[in-house]
């Protein structure tokens, strides 16, 4: 027997809604850190990458534009790292999937990204080493 692969109106166990659920409450709460925490003022370590090397890594900048998102300052977001906004969008599409799912106790799917998976994440991995680049190129004196 053939088993099918279409997940629409599936139910979900109690145990996964739970999961849903708290994993809904992770992301909001991250999102809500992002809001408060200000990485300009309350830096957590200094970039022991950048510190050696003079370079900076794939993630410098990714707090504070992360920061500037959440507050839905995209310009800023984007001038401390391309990615930022991203990331914060997909923390907030994660949060609203994952809460819809728990409570409407059914797996959801979104027709639009069926089999676009692979391309978004690529493209996500573009965007972010591009970025990279273009900070090394800021770090070096070209721009």
């Amino acid at each position: 027997m053939k088993k099918s692969t279409s997940n629409k109106n599936e139910l979900l166990s109690r145990w996964q809604r739970r999961n849903r659920f708290w994993l809904a409450l992770s992301a909001l709460t991250i999102l809500a850190i992002l809001f408060f925490w200000n990485p300009e003022q309350h830096p957590i370590t200094n970039c022991q990458f950048h510190e050696l090397t003079g370079i900076s890594c794939p993630t410098c900048g990714l707090s504070r534009s992360l920061h500037a998102a959440v507050r839905l300052n995209l310009l800023q977001s984007l001038q401390f790292h391309a990615t930022g906004w991203l990331v914060a969008l997909g923390l907030f599409a994660s949060f609203a999937f994952l809460l819809a799912e728990a409570i409407s106790g059914k797996k959801l799917s979104i027709p639009l990204l069926a089999g676009k998976k692979k391309w978004l994440l690529i493209g996500l991995f573009a965007i972010w080493l591009i970025s990279w680049v273009i900070n090394i190129a800021k770090d070096v004196g070209l721009f």
